[in-house]
């Protein structure tokens, strides 16, 4: 008990808010600070990431560097979206174009497929790598692995498309300043 007072007094002290249900550092300290931490991420490791690429495309083309030259480009992906968020933080977490249900849906759509598609991408990377130590001699085809990849990303858009059809939306949230499939019958 006394440590749950301990806490909920340093929730107060950091300016913690309450946000549907859930507590959220909501001041504009805090906001700056993780906005600028985005913003300093994007900026030191972002040109190293887009440099990756060019000197990956320059190199030998197989399997393997052309997984690192798609896994590479999603997370520099990734970072820009990261941007947008780091943008909201800074407008007082206004949601500006992601207030409009289609800006919002577009956003949502992209943000989660980025990420999914970079974590598959990792996971068919090691999946190979495993392939060509287990069995050296053996050729793992391109094009399978990219109908694969190709597969997987259909799935995954369908998916989407297929939930925006029955009771579920794309919404803005204050909470973390995205937009989160929701579903419509519920509020937010």
């Amino acid at each position: 008990y006394p440590l749950v007072l301990r806490l909920n007094k340093l929730k107060e002290i950091m300016g913690y808010v309450t946000m549907h249900g859930i507590d959220v550092p909501n001041s504009k300290v805090w906001d700056s600070l993780i906005g600028t931490a985005i913003f300093n991420l994007f900026y030191s490791v972002g040109p190293w990431k887009r440099s990756s690429v060019f000197f990956l495309l320059s190199g030998k083309e197989n399997l393997a560097t052309s997984l690192y030259i798609l896994i590479t480009a999603l997370d520099v992906l990734v970072s820009a979206d990261g941007m947008i968020t780091g943008a909201l933080l800074f407008s007082n977490r206004e949601p500006g174009i992601f207030a409009t249900e289609t800006m919002c849906t577009i956003w949502g759509i992209l943000s989660f497929c980025f990420l999914e598609m970079s974590i598959f991408l990792v996971m068919v990377l090691s999946v190979t790598r495993t392939l060509s130590i287990l069995s050296p001699f053996t050729m793992i085809s391109k094009k399978v692995v990219f109908t694969v990849i190709l597969l997987y990303l259909t799935l995954q858009l369908g998916t989407d498309l297929f939930l925006l059809g029955t009771s579920t939306e794309y919404v803005y949230s204050d909470v973390v300043p995205s937009c989160f499939l929701h579903n419509k019958k519920t509020t937010v």
